[in-house]
Parts: C-alpha cells; sequence; structure tokens
C-alpha cells in the first residue's frame, strides 16, 4: 500500500485547481458564488459548515476535498485547541495547589 504526502497533494490540487480556472473561469465563478451564498445566510458558522464539508469530503472518498477540508479545519480549531490546553494545564495547577494545600494541614 502506498501512502501519500498530503502537503505535496494538496499543493499539486490547489495548482491543478487553478489550471482548470484558466481553462473555465465561469465554472469557478459558479462555485465561488455558491460558497459565499452560504456564508451570507448565516444559519450555521464557519467551523460547523467546515466540519460538514469535511465529512462530505471523508464520505465521498475525495482524497483532495479532505486534503483541503482538513487543513482549513485545523485552522479553524487551532485557537480552540490551545484554550483547551491552557484550560487543561490551569486546572492540573489548580488541583495541585488544591492537593498540596490539603495535605499541609
Amino acid at each position: 500500500m502506498h501512502m501519500l504526502d498530503w502537503n505535496t497533494y494538496r499543493q499539486q490540487l490547489v495548482a491543478g485547481v487553478g489550471g482548470f480556472g484558466k481553462l473555465n473561469p465561469d465554472v469557478v465563478k459558479g462555485y465561488t458564488i455558491l460558497s459565499r451564498a452560504g456564508q451570507k445566510a448565516g444559519h450555521l458558522d464557519e467551523k460547523t459548515r467546515e466540519l460538514i464539508a469535511l465529512a462530505v469530503a471523508i464520505t465521498l472518498r475525495c482524497d483532495g476535498c479532505i486534503t483541503v477540508h482538513t487543513r482549513r479545519g485545523r485552522r479553524l480549531f487551532r485557537p480552540c485547541a490551545r484554550r483547551v490546553r491552557r484550560r487543561s494545564r490551569n486546572q492540573a495547577q489548580r488541583l495541585s495547589w488544591f492537593s498540596h494545600s490539603n495535605l499541609m494541614r
């Protein structure tokens, strides 16, 4: 079984889409308009839309779609992951403080 270098694959995909856009600018323009219309409707926030896009990509087994939406998802959720790690670290410090202060009594 062959493993892909996903970063290289994504770069090739983006370059291919750029070439496709030069050949068929109306198709790419239509896709962009459709995507922006979903954003403007405001029914779903950006993170939810990206998770749905990733789920669809996985369901369709579209490797290119998975690489693109995984990267976007990581960018969107990275601040959340930092907050969770920071809160976990702070809670651990508080618990440590409480356990030490109780042991000292």
